[in-house]
């Protein structure tokens, strides 16, 4: 019996009262000391061992039922999986990583499925996507950046944040960063006008696909908010290329 508890996986403990009572065995002679010897000593190992490897292999199951699970979503949002190994404390830090991963990933979902809902509801107001660029600044926060023409010239600036924060901004464009002249910001200062009118539709169609805008920031129409957007490291859309690119910017 000892033999086999041996055999099984069991702790260091285990198996050193398992050589002890080897040990002792040895010494033991009579049919009535090896009775007492049985009810003392063995059978309340054979018990413990019992019990632990049971408890083992609920671990060891829990444990290859989670690290594909684990691995899945470290992979949906692009992170490198940590170690773990099949023991119970490993294992409840597991389900606690999985949990936060998870979280991440469905921050990840609710923005994807905002940023798409604002697609389909600025194209359906006639707005084209022109091009789009990602950035990344020197304190590690990281945006996107989704033009749509407006006029000729004019073009909203959907920007967002990493934190799930959504900015709309009209601006003119050129291939270089500059101010606006007092010309182009009262231009826009005209056409911001006539974009608030326009984001009440929007906000209408966002409604109806489930988006609350209170997660979306509209600046002021003010000559003071004019802004030239540099579009010379905004990415073309085409059919033909849509991945995306990461730019350094101070």
């Amino acid at each position: 019996q000892l033999l086999a508890l041996r055999k099984m996986d069991l702790s260091v403990e285990l198996f050193e009262q398992i050589d002890r009572a080897l040990a002792c065995l040895e010494d033991i002679s009579g049919a009535s000391y090896l009775k007492s010897f049985q009810a003392v000593t063995i059978d309340p190992l054979k018990r413990k061992g019992i019990s632990y490897a049971e408890t083992q292999k609920e671990v060891s199951d829990r444990y290859r039922e989670l690290i594909p699970v684990y691995e899945t979503l470290c992979e949906q949002a692009g992170l490198t999986p940590g170690r773990f190994t099949a023991t119970a404390s490993s294992v409840k830090l597991l389900e606690t990583e999985i949990e936060r991963v998870h979280g991440l990933v469905s921050e990840m979902e609710e923005q994807a499925y905002i940023s798409q809902c604002i697609d389909d509801a600025m194209s359906e107001l006639g707005y084209e996507l022109i091009g789009d660029r990602m950035v990344t600044k020197r304190s590690g926060k990281k945006f996107r950046n989704e033009l749509y023409l407006f006029e000729e010239g004019t073009a909203v600036n959907v920007t967002y944040a990493s934190d799930g924060r959504i900015t709309m901004e009209l601006g003119g464009m050129d291939q270089v960063d500059r101010a606006p002249t007092s010309t182009e910001a009262e231009r826009m200062r005209s056409d911001m006008e006539h974009f608030c009118g326009e984001y009440h539709k929007l906000e209408k169609l966002l409604a109806e696909k489930g988006v609350v805008t209170q997660h979306i920031s509209l600046l002021p129409p003010s000559e003071e908010c004019a802004m030239i957007i540099n579009t010379s490291d905004i990415k073309k859309m085409t059919q033909e290329e849509n991945e995306e690119e990461t730019w350094d910017e101070e």
